[in-house]
């Protein structure tokens, strides 16, 4: 999408210009006057309804796309729904009418539509726009003149009616009357930390230059998703339940767009790569697909799984104002008597205050093992399942970029170190660094021993005490104890129970980074970011906010033909024919992506320093 139309959604919800719609009972009524099944694509789903979409057309070739917005796939979660294990929505018309899920209708009321977080910030979003390349110079003049006057508005955005999916497919609407041979399905998850995001600007233009049936979905997030008590009502993992049962509705209906029921391959970045994880750990979502991506996470993440679940939620319900001295007044005061922006609001500054005490606020908003509800996602940790084999080995990718802990990092600095002081501060960088990050990660080393090995094997003792000649052993350090580790350990826990496993190491620093979006203005922090973490976002989708060319652009093919050919064959070969070999622990290879793609050896070798393979040619 472009950029710019980008902002107008921003400024329509904000009621500079446009009225956003309300998107709480989407029916008829909503339709576009001016769109019908006449001028656009439109597609009738057994047991849902007909369908109105919009055309696309692919990054490279032209290649036109169908895309379906906003499809309701469960009940909203409003009232006596709030917390509960969600249901299946019900049709969204007899048949007789479409449903209006336009691009343009979707656009201009997203902000509504998102599951309820935080807002954003309007005036950084104008400034990010006024200094984009893709932006004309009329647009450019016509932003910064929007910025001098914008108030830094941080409203909560989103609805308890959130539970849609969109779908994309390069089947047209006549193609499926013809029943044209079915497609793989890509089922992508987005991240997040459990506790924000959606799918705008997850394009389709680059995965659908191949033949696959492209379908995101939004869940629950935050408190509203994940909080999680001993308690009927409230019993947690409530965003995963969503996300297993957007998977039921596309093996119900995708067939319908074109896609193959028996041929899912489960996706997903970040905290979207952990719950791509979580669905071969759970009864309910396991034997639902056939494949899994994961792109820098697990659910053996320590930020991906809540040990202390009732700590963390009585912590966030005494902010909120609600009494915590029984579990029952806990959950009448959160289900009655206050609204989800109460619950958002509390929760975006029971982050900061984390975070700005060294923790990074992840409690509270992460999967749980339940031990009440009527429906159970998860009952134990991961861990335990994984090593009793209580799980779904399947066909894998899992990996994670170079310098995933720059953007870790970059959070750390702005919301402790810089607030504290501490960047020059010589005996906290030598001696307490460390033991700070550790315990971020609920990782206690009350003998020191870990602080001392993991010294040593990060950084030159000369450098300790200069934030800048400590640099790159904190990216490594941090990368390899929030990413790397879990999403390698999943990874060989699936190839010890049989599954065929293959990882990739995302090395390409490009043009664009995913960083300079995530601290805009004067909110950037003195770290490069190299490949950081959610990079790999820019070239699997097409976002209207980066300009893609040469190698860019190049990294975009290799990689969407990798996970395309993977999610069709179940192969994970290059677009120059280079076939990664079955990862184990006895022949631990994976593929290095970057302008020059190298098959490498032992990717735990690198951790600490990930130029090590540049001195060592025998390791290839």
């Amino acid at each position: 999408m472009h950029i710019f139309s980008t902002l107008m959604a921003f400024m329509a919800f904000f009621g500079l210009g446009f009225t956003a719609p309300n998107f709480d009972n989407r029916t008829q009524s909503q339709d576009n006057p001016f769109l019908t099944c006449y001028t656009n694509p439109c597609v009738k789903v057994d047991g849902v309804g007909k369908i109105m979409g919009s055309t696309k057309d692919s990054e490279v070739t032209g290649r036109k796309l169908y895309s379906y917005y906003q499809i309701p796939f469960g009940q909203p979660t409003s009232g006596e729904r709030r917390f509960a294990p969600p249901e299946p929505a019900d049709p969204i018309n007899d048949g007789n009418y479409r449903f209006d899920g336009t691009y343009t209708t979707y656009l201009f009321g997203f902000l509504n539509s998102v599951c309820p977080q935080a807002g954003i910030s309007l005036k950084e979003t104008v400034d990010m726009v006024a200094s984009s390349p893709e932006s004309t110079q009329e647009e450019k003049e016509t932003m910064k003149m929007h910025s001098e006057t914008l108030k830094d508005t941080r409203a909560m955005a989103g609805s308890e009616d959130c539970l849609h999916l969109t779908v994309f497919t390069p089947r047209s609407p006549s193609d499926l009357e013809k029943k044209k041979p079915l497609l793989p399905v890509m089922f992508f998850i987005h991240g997040g930390a459990f506790y924000m995001g959606t799918y705008l600007g997850m394009g389709p233009g680059a995965l659908l230059e191949h033949d696959v049936v492209l379908v995101e979905i939004q869940y629950r997030v935050g408190p509203l998703g994940y909080m999680c008590l001993d308690h009927p009502e409230i019993a947690g993992n409530m965003g995963m339940m969503d996300q297993a049962l957007a998977l039921d509705w596309v093996r119900a209906h995708i067939q319908d767009f074109g896609g193959n029921p028996d041929e899912i391959t489960v996706f997903g970045e970040s905290a979207g790569a952990a719950s791509a994880s979580y669905h071969m750990l759970s009864p309910m979502s396991r034997d639902k697909f056939q494949r899994t991506i994961a792109q820098s996470g697990s659910a053996l993440a320590g930020w991906a799984f809540d040990h202390e679940p009732e700590k963390h939620a009585k912590d966030i319900t005494e902010k909120i104002g609600c009494p915590t001295d029984t579990l029952e007044a806990m959950v009448r005061c959160l289900k009655d008597e206050k609204s989800a922006q109460d619950i958002v609001n509390t929760h975006t500054q029971y982050i900061k205050d984390e975070r700005f005490n060294g923790r990074m606020g992840f409690g509270g908003t992460s999967p749980c093992a339940q031990t009440k509800g009527e429906k159970v996602f998860l009952d134990r940790h991961p861990e335990d399942m994984l090593k009793d084999g209580d799980f779904a080995p399947k066909d894998i990718v899992f990996g994670a970029n170079k310098a995933e802990g720059s953007f870790v990092l970059g959070v750390m600095y702005n919301n402790y170190i810089e607030p504290r002081g501490l960047i020059h501060d010589a005996d906290f960088l030598t001696h307490d660094f460390m033991p700070t990050m550790l315990d971020a990660l609920g990782l206690q080393d009350t003998s020191g021993v870990i602080f001392e090995v993991v010294e040593h094997d990060y950084f030159n003792i000369t450098d300790l005490g200069v934030w800048d000649q400590m640099m790159p052993g904190m990216i490594n350090l941090v990368g390899t104890f929030f990413i790397k580790a879990a999403t390698y350990e999943f990874m060989r826990y699936n190839s010890m129970a049989g599954g065929k496993s293959h990882f990739y190491s995302l090395e390409y620093e490009g043009e664009n980074s995913i960083f300079n979006l995530l601290f805009t203005g004067g909110n950037a922090p003195p770290v490069p970011h190299g490949c950081t973490h959610a990079d790999d976002l820019i070239y699997l989708f097409t976002t209207g906010l980066f300009d893609r060319k040469g190698d860019d652009l190049k990294i975009s093919q290799d990689m969407s033909h990798l996970w395309a050919n993977f999610a069709t064959s179940g192969e994970f070969i290059t677009r120059s024919n280079l076939e990664v070999p079955v990862w184990s622990e006895k022949d631990p290879h994976y593929l290095k992506i970057d302008v020059h793609e190298e098959i490498l050896y032992d990717y735990i070798f690198t951790w600490s320093n990930p130029e090590r393979y540049s001195n060592c040619p025998g390791k290839h």
